[in-house]
């Protein structure tokens, strides 16, 4: 599991509810005074898509006096993960409220431990919260945290200690992440993506060295995928049937198709659901797997662009506990 990095800048502490996050400061959060109900601390990304202002609107005007619930602003990467950190100890839950990459922060905080994990979707994908059922709306999400739900173990994978809840990739999907606009994304969500699609097309396949478990792949690839969950762009839009969020393994796909034909048909077979059937898709289930490129390539964790391969990746079963509604396809019955 990750460690903290370097210490870093946190926002000036919010105990219970404001409307805004203060100037940044370099102060310790203290640890909030016990009331009654559930302790919750919501760690927040002002710079997503819903602005700090709505979200401290939308908590002030949930169930007041019910919960205990104190919001706390990143400043800067790496914050989600510290700020979950310093608040396991007083949380009885802990909510991300941001897009994919600061549920990612906040999931690597919270893995092997007991505390649940809630989302509250603001980014500008959250394919996350889609691929587990969470509703879209924050109020909606809210009510889920505190009334009907179950409790979800599932799966992470940690890359280069690097937590990953959904998917993460080398080739293609990464480019296309590094040569998107944020500012456009924030603005159009995944229509930002489809200027940087053709550009990301057009780059050369990296001749790849996978190494899993039991076996070894050296191919000329467009693409590596690994999947815990199968949405893309939306929950009903499935690359394969086979991954599953809490089966204890990851699905990886190694694209070997390099032509303009084959790439078509290989991604027909993923836009209708069968990516692992494509026939020049190489398709493994695996615990663990080394990948490495024979140029700089790009890799993503959950939709952020966090370096270069090489990677090791680990999965590490039932390893999160998240606030899910009762019922979400694709997982298995709760233990």
């Amino acid at each position: 599991m990750a460690s903290p990095g370097p210490e870093a800048t946190t926002s000036e502490p919010i105990i219970h509810i404001v409307p805004a996050p203060p100037a940044p400061g370099r102060r310790e959060v203290p640890r909030p005074e016990p009331r009654s109900g559930l302790r919750i601390t919501v760690i927040a990304n002002p710079a997503t898509r819903m602005s700090a202002h709505d979200l401290a609107l939308a908590l002030s005007e949930w169930r007041p006096g019910v919960h205990d619930v104190s919001l706390r602003f990143t400043d800067g990467q790496g914050t989600a993960e510290l700020l979950a950190r310093r608040a396991m100890g007083w949380s009885d839950v802990i909510v991300a409220a941001g897009g994919d990459g600061t549920v990612g922060e906040v999931a690597t905080a919270l893995a092997h431990s007991d505390t649940p994990l809630g989302i509250i979707a603001a980014g500008s994908t959250n394919i996350i919260a889609k691929e587990l059922g969470i509703p879209g709306r924050p109020r909606e999400a809210l009510d889920l945290i505190a009334h009907d739900h179950r409790i979800l173990e599932m799966d992470l994978a940690f890359i280069n200690d690097r937590a990953m809840l959904h998917m993460a990739g080398a080739g293609f999907d990464s480019r296309l992440f590094s040569m998107t606009d944020p500012r456009l994304k924030r603005r159009l969500g995944w229509g930002a993506y489809f200027p940087a699609g053709i550009r990301a097309s057009l780059a050369r396949p990296a001749s790849l060295l996978v190494t899993t478990e039991s076996e070894s792949f050296q191919v000329d690839s467009p693409l590596v995928l690994l999947a815990n969950g199968a949405s893309i762009i939306s929950r009903h839009l499935r690359i394969d049937t086979k991954p599953a969020v809490d089966d204890g393994i990851l699905d990886l796909y190694i694209v070997a198709a390099t032509d303009p034909l084959p790439t078509m048909e290989t991604l027909l077979h993923a836009m209708l659901g069968g990516l692992g059937d494509a026939p020049d898709v190489i398709y493994r289930q695996v615990t663990s797997v080394h990948i490495e490129s024979d140029q700089p390539l790009p890799y993503q964790v959950d939709g952020d662009v966090v370096g270069d391969l090489p990677i090791d990746v680990t999965v590490s079963p039932h390893a999160l506990r998240v606030i899910v509604p009762l019922q979400v396809p694709g997982t298995h019955t709760p233990r």
